[in-house]
């Protein structure tokens, strides 16, 4: 079976690849943005005059270096499964507005897309851990910035002097799911000018021609189907490396100013983009599912399961979600009918068959995203309130993000004979590393615990107000390592 490419498709449908201009740059070519925002792009081009094509980049030193998009003329297929108006749903889109991809290396070409008088848009996905200011020197000499407000920091003013200060201005998209994201976003590259001793007009253009929008994004995107690559490639008739595969349910959420909307028409089609203070969506959706997802791979991964469907059906596993969630509901202020709603829709696309969505992907920066999606819940409920779920979640996560080896630059973890990489951020996994070996030597369960409730650089401040979860975390995460999370999942009571 032949791989895709341009020249594969001309030969095999007469189908001819053209791409409009470069409006677009993208951080980030995981698999949520590819089968997100570009499958929305892809339809803005198909149904409007939109005419535009993305360049993505790789913003981390530790990306992919074999670049299978590349391999394909930047060509890639997107398969939407599942249950819509209760039968089964499925869908093939050839993606063909990426027009090209770029290392983290090749600075120098973003550097020189960010004076393109063409380029209008700036969306991006680095995770919670990528959206964090840390101070660091100004960049010199085509130096990279480390982080990813630091990087936008520098190709805004790159653009400014292209521009000469007058016009030229970007909307910029972050679809981290962080609440407020563009307000915070902005506040870091603020930030980052002020060190920088970048000029006043540097910073009146920044914040009066720029918007950093806030955003929501909801869609399953679970990635290559590593198992069954074959099967999808008889159904689509070609080899696609860069297949991936989501449920067909999508929403996005913008809030930013007029300019945007005439950007990018998403009203002259029927895709599911809403216009408007993105604050009730982002605090259902970030609590209501990204939360359960959170304290779902915190509890099950360490026990051994595989995917959030395989939770969902579990004897054992199902009562605790069932827990979690009326946890999590109740910590929120809207309706209990308008709640319950979303949790059923939730647990529906949980348990969707088609999709194998993997814990292990979950756990991509799981420490960052236990901070900014379940702390905030734990805010909501006063102390004496605190479920213990919490404190097993904690020490499931602690438990999970235990380093075991190291192999060059990259961590892992180990579950029973089994090992696995660690994706979080340097500065959070060498905290850990260093809070557990302190471990081995002094075996004091109650000090790791305080030790990583107190870091700051783990969650931006001391988080030993937690207060009463200290000790049943410690009593865990203890019983945990000596017998197993299943045991302590098995004999805990269930409310």
């Amino acid at each position: 079976m032949k791989q895709l490419s341009k020249q594969m498709l001309h030969t095999q449908t007469g189908m001819t690849i053209k791409r409009g201009p470069e409006k677009i740059l993208q951080f980030g070519k995981g698999n949520f943005l590819r089968g997100f925002f570009n499958w929305l792009l892809e339809g803005l081009n198909r149904e409007t005059d939109y005419a535009g094509s993305t360049v993505i980049y790789q913003p981390n030193p530790g990306g992919s270096t074999h670049d299978y998009l590349k391999a394909q003329d930047y060509l890639y297929t997107v398969c939407l499964q599942g249950m819509v108006d209760r039968a089964a749903h499925e869908e093939y889109t050839l993606i063909t507005s990426v027009s090209r991809t770029l290392a983290y290396q090749e600075w120098n070409e973003v550097i020189k897309l960010a004076r393109s008088p063409e380029l209008e848009v700036i969306v991006s996905n680095t995770t919670e851990a990528g959206l964090t200011y840390q101070k660091q020197a100004c960049p010199i000499n085509g130096a990279i910035p480390s982080t990813f407000p630091a990087k936008l920091t520098s190709l805004l003013y790159e653009r400014f002097k292209a521009f000469e200060g007058i016009g030229g201005g970007i909307d910029i998209l972050p679809c981290e799911l962080v609440q407020k994201n563009g307000d915070n976003l902005k506040e870091m590259v603020c930030q980052h000018a002020a060190d920088w001793d970048y000029d006043k007009s540097f910073y009146h253009w920044l914040t009066k021609e720029n918007d950093f929008c806030n955003t929501l994004v909801d869609r399953i995107v679970t990635g290559y189907p590593k198992e069954d690559a074959a099967a999808f490639f008889d159904a689509i008739g070609y080899e696609d490396r860069g297949l991936v595969i989501g449920e067909p349910y999508h929403l996005f959420v913008i809030e930013g100013q007029e300019r945007i909307r005439h950007r990018l028409p998403f009203a002259e089609t029927d895709f599911n983009v809403r216009w408007g203070n993105v604050k009730k969506h982002s605090d259902i959706k970030v609590r209501l599912l990204n939360a359960p997802h959170t304290i779902m791979t915190s509890l099950f991964f360490p026990a051994g399961y595989h995917l959030v469907r395989d939770v969902m059906e579990s004897d054992l596993s199902s009562p605790v979600m069932e827990e979690v969630f009326h946890e999590l509901a109740a910590s929120l202020p809207y309706s209990n009918e308008e709640k319950h709603t979303f949790i059923e829709d939730v647990q529906a696309r949980f348990c969707n068959p088609y999709n194998d969505h993997y814990l292990h992907a979950i756990s991509m920066s799981g420490v960052s995203k236990f901070k900014t999606r379940i702390l905030p819940a734990i805010r909501e409920k006063s102390v004496v309130d605190i479920s213990d779920l919490y404190a097993l979640a904690l020490a499931g996560l602690l438990q999970m993000f235990r380093p075991s080896k190291k192999n060059e630059s990259v961590y892992f973890g180990k579950r029973m004979e089994e090992f696995y990489p660690l994706y979080e951020s340097e500065t959070i996994l060498l905290e850990l590393d260093r809070f557990w070996t302190d471990y081995q030597k002094h075996g004091n369960f109650k000090k790791l615990v305080e030790d990583v409730l107190s870091s700051h650089l783990i969650w931006e401040e001391d988080a030993r107000w937690l207060g009463n979860l200290t000790e049943p975390v410690t009593s865990y995460l203890n019983e945990s390592l000596k017998s197993n999370m299943v045991t302590i999942i098995k004999k805990r009571p269930h409310t």
